[in-house]
């Protein structure tokens, strides 16, 4: 193996942090696994936990992979998150420090804290909220709202406003228990 400069790794299975000849430097590295890491080069602080995990991957320090043959969204990147190429983060935190970064799932580049690249379903019917009646969100963007035997609240007034500041379109309101609108 070429790391004859490294220091404080640990590394088992074979080939796992074989790294390049002309690059052999790399501390603070676990990897686990058959080749796990096998193109690493200058690194640091890298968890690299599978078969054949994060082989491609060069440069790039305080990553964390989890998988079979899975490898990060950048082979050179640092502070990033794999788990079975399914669960994908950025920007993780090191030495103690938050993270400032994103997790995205089935995305490789989330741009939110929590970016999610296909649908979203609750495991049981009308059991689970989004927010809370303290902790709203604060705009919520959509195409459409499908609702079933649903109701639309508003706190702070007994209507929905269409529209918004000088722009109002309009409010719409329930009358009557019979479900009427009307509009003022």
């Amino acid at each position: 193996y070429n790391i004859a400069t490294s220091t404080n790794n640990t590394i088992i299975g074979y080939q796992a942090g074989f790294g390049p000849a002309s690059f052999a430097s790399s501390s603070n590295n676990t990897l686990l696994g058959y080749q796990s890491g096998f193109s690493m080069a200058t690194t640091t602080g890298n968890l690299y936990l599978g078969y054949q995990a994060a082989s491609s991957s060069t440069f790039g320090d305080y990553n964390i992979l989890l998988g079979y043959n899975n490898n990060l969204a950048s082979t050179t990147g640092s502070n990033q998150l794999n788990i079975g190429n399914l669960i994908y983060g950025t920007g993780l935190g090191v030495n103690g420090t938050l993270s400032t970064g994103n997790i995205g799932i089935g995305t490789t580049t989330p741009t939110d804290k929590l970016v999610i690249a296909g649908n979203t379903t609750p495991s049981l019917t009308n059991t689970y909220s989004l927010g809370s009646s303290s902790l709203r969100f604060l705009n919520v963007f959509t195409n459409n709202i499908f609702a079933s035997s649903s109701v639309i609240t508003n706190a702070s007034s007994t209507g929905l406003t269409l529209g918004t500041g000088s722009s109002v379109a309009g409010s719409l309101y329930f009358a009557n228990s019979a479900n009427n609108f009307t509009t003022r």
